[in-house]
């Protein structure tokens, strides 16, 4: 019996299920704190307490919580953050009672293998994680093995991967377990063959997610860019944050630190009103893009060791794009000739 279970994780697994995460931006030290230890003041207080009074409530008909933001604003690296995060478990406890809590992600990646894109990958990706940890609930998930190659290991089609989660779903009872699945870049989702027709569009991705709503045994935590099919089906949830409406204290921390890493920012501080203005510029330009002011101030540090004053950097920074696409392109128009074929 061990050894088919063996078989069975083995056959799940694949070699970039883990990838996609592991290649995402771990958080700044400091920034993302706000959605397991809320504020109680200020302006975005309200906001900050959604998530955390959600993941211990026990309403199960608001088990869905849907984290948006623009590209680039810092959601996939909000979600690594969560699942790793060591009190998230405390934090479920109050809504797993005495279950045993089985967390399962996935990490989208439109850019990746078929596998880490498609509807197989997801299937497969949650199903591992979950029986890695109770693998005895891969009896009740797969009733008859499909084996191949001569009874060697196992091949799984998509509509048994689709019914094996129905069926370790609906063990919950049996086996006194709670869910919690974390499910990140849903508009990454992209279920093409190389050659041929869509297999599941976007819109089938989304009905089977909100299959998951109102099972008292799973709590669903999504993030997305905000378009409107995810915001037509989990929006009118209630449970929902915009990911750049929360990071303004966030965004000033990293600038502010970053420059203070510079060896040459230490030994001269700025201690003037200028780098307090040029921290509100960047911000205000920034948009809440995350990923556009860890580029900015990577240029403008350089600038700073290169002998730039305040007031370089300020004007430096009016001449950047404040799109992503515009910024990167910029950024590489500027690097010397000589380096930009080994850059691209």
């Amino acid at each position: 019996m061990v050894k088919v279970r063996r078989k069975c994780l083995e056959a799940l697994y694949f070699p970039q299920i883990h990838s996609r995460e592991d290649g995402v931006k771990d958080a700044h030290r400091r920034t993302f704190r706000w959605i397991l230890e809320p504020s109680d003041t200020g302006p975005d207080a309200s906001k900050q307490f959604k998530f955390k009074d959600w993941l211990c409530s026990k309403d199960q008909e608001q088990n869905i919580f849907w984290i948006s933001g623009k590209p680039g604003a810092g959601k996939s690296t909000l979600m690594k953050f969560l699942v790793h995060h060591p009190t998230l478990p405390d934090h479920l406890r109050e809504w797993a009672g005495d279950s045993k809590l089985l967390v399962a992600e996935c990490f989208f990646w439109r850019h990746g293998s078929s596998l880490q894109r498609s509807f197989s990958g997801l299937l497969r990706s949650l199903l591992h994680k979950l029986l890695a940890q109770c693998p005895e609930m891969i009896d009740d998930a797969f009733s008859s093995p499909y084996w191949i190659d001569g009874g060697s290991r196992y091949e799984f089609p998509l509509h048994i991967l689709r019914e094996a989660l129905d069926r370790v779903l609906e063990a919950a009872d049996r086996h006194n377990v709670k869910f919690f699945f974390m499910i990140d870049g849903l508009d990454e989702y992209d279920d093409r063959p190389e050659f041929g027709p869509i297999v599941h569009s976007e819109r089938d991705l989304v009905a089977f997610l909100g299959r998951f709503r109102d099972n008292p045994a799973v709590k669903l935590c999504l993030s997305s860019r905000p378009l409107n099919l995810f915001r037509e089906e989990f929006e009118r949830d209630g449970y929902h944050i915009c990911v750049q409406d929360l990071t303004r204290d966030d965004i000033r921390t990293y600038i502010r630190e970053e420059f203070e890493l510079s060896p040459v920012f230490s030994k001269d501080p700025f201690q003037d009103a200028g780098f307090g203005f040029l921290v509100d510029e960047m911000m205000e330009a920034a948009q809440g893009v995350f990923l556009w002011v860890h580029l900015v101030v990577r240029s403008l540090v350089c600038e700073v060791e290169n002998a730039a004053s305040i007031s370089d950097l300020r004007r430096e920074l009016t001449k950047l794009p404040t799109e992503l696409d515009s910024l990167y392109s910029h950024i590489f128009n500027s690097i010397d000739k000589h380096y930009q074929k080994h850059t691209a």
